[in-house]
């Protein structure tokens, strides 16, 4: 059973997270409505964070902000993840030139995070929040990323997500996770159609950026049958971009 998190840490990231979604200043009775909180325990976190940095208060309008401390805190992550701007650059290039989803993603246990999301053009597109986790086996960009490792390293993984319950594909046993992951170290790249939401198509193909351990994973998602319809001219993409980040991260 997973643990639950602690509350008052829990409140903290929810607060820094519902600035994030309404990206203006907030009062304290705005604050605890929208997240439930008691009026005395809204007022003491938030009285917290004001004096450890995190937030401004304006004594007029008695509206709290964050301060650019919050946005600090991430500004090495670029280049710890991915190498630089250049590869988050080279996601909106695939973005803009397929007008479909094209994300960066992260391994997180044995799960896949969504870092990067850029939501397709096209009336009906793949739409995924940044934050998102999916499992690692059994999605196209799990795939890609368990392709870098040897078997043995992915039977370990697996064994993981059997315990934790983090399985994508109903009665698949390991043999058929580890064939679909032998069949995208061929190729370079994964492909998983209908496997999270139905008539949904993703390719994944992983970004090195220093080494395994800062891999990342490029893919583009969309209707099931656009993505397999146009499937080479992505990956003849994707192979492009994959290839000029990680020239530009060996600079």
């Amino acid at each position: 059973m997973a643990k639950s998190p602690v509350k008052s840490g829990a409140r903290v990231v929810e607060i820094l997270e519902l600035f994030a979604a309404r990206r203006q200043p907030l009062s304290a009775t705005e604050i605890g409505a929208a997240l439930a909180y008691p009026k005395s325990s809204a007022n003491l976190l938030l009285h917290t964070l004001v004096e450890c940095g995190w937030l401004s208060l304006n004594s007029e309008t008695m509206h709290y902000f964050p301060t650019l401390r919050v946005s600090s805190l991430g500004d090495w992550l670029p280049s710890a993840l991915f190498g630089g701007d250049s590869t988050e650059a080279l996601v909106r290039e695939l973005w803009e030139t397929s007008q479909e989803t094209a994300t960066l993603s992260i391994p997180n246990g044995v799960h896949m995070e969504f870092v990067r999301v850029h939501v397709g053009t096209y009336p009906i597109s793949l739409n995924l929040p940044e934050g998102t986790l999916v499992p690692m086996f059994g999605t196209a960009v799990g795939t890609s990323y368990l392709q870098t490792h040897s078997d043995e390293v992915i039977e370990r993984l697996y064994r993981r997500a059997e315990a934790e319950f983090a399985l994508s594909g109903g009665e698949r046993k390991f043999s058929d996770y580890l064939g679909e992951i032998r069949q995208a170290r061929k190729r370079g790249y994964a492909v998983g159609y209908d496997r999270l939401l139905s008539d949904t198509g993703a390719i994944g193909m992983c970004v090195y950026a220093g080494g395994p351990e800062s891999a990342v994973v490029m893919a583009v998602g969309g209707l099931s049958s656009r993505i397999a319809r146009n499937e080479e001219r992505l990956v003849r993409l994707m192979r492009q971009l994959a290839a000029r980040a990680q020239r530009q991260s060996r600079r």
